[in-house]
């Protein structure tokens, strides 16, 4: 486990890289993806492909700013998620400069030309509020507002 507020070094790795995609998921998730886009084929997708590099909740409320204007948020009213993907490719092409907890429940990821996604810790749980991972090395971190970070690899 990593000291709360600062960013496991593994992180930096990220940083300068280019967004690849993003997307809103079900009940308004967040992924966000970097680098090269890789094949990642499931048994219900053959096709998929999965950016190097993947940011990502589930859970945690989120929202994106340019310049300290708000420009989407996981709780915006919309009629379907093809919505709120729209506003989020204003992401296109933008590089990670930092990542860094603002406070012990919220995460702030800075991104080029004063875009920032904030991740903010909604439920009473201790729910990863963030997701970091890395496809070809297979590196998995989370932040949870109570554990931290925590730097493992998945399987």
């Amino acid at each position: 486990m990593q000291e709360s507020n600062k960013i496991p070094s593994e992180l930096t790795d990220i940083f300068g890289i280019r967004c690849s995609g993003q997307r809103a998921g079900e009940r308004k998730s967040l992924t966000i993806g970097f680098g090269e886009k890789i094949p990642h084929p499931t048994l219900r997708r053959p096709e998929a492909v999965r950016s190097e590099w993947e940011l990502r909740t589930y859970r945690a409320a989120w929202r994106l700013c340019r310049d300290g204007i708000l420009i989407v948020g996981s709780r915006d009213l919309v009629d379907s998620d093809l919505e709120l993907d729209e506003k989020l490719k204003a992401l296109d092409a933008q590089c990670i400069r930092s990542i860094e907890v603002m406070e012990k429940f919220d995460v702030r990821v800075t991104l080029d030309r004063g875009f920032t996604v904030d991740f903010f810790w909604v439920a009473s749980d201790d729910e990863e509020i963030l997701t970091v991972s890395n496809v070809v090395t297979r590196l998995y971190v989370t932040y949870a507002g109570t554990a931290g970070w925590v730097v493992g690899e998945y399987t």
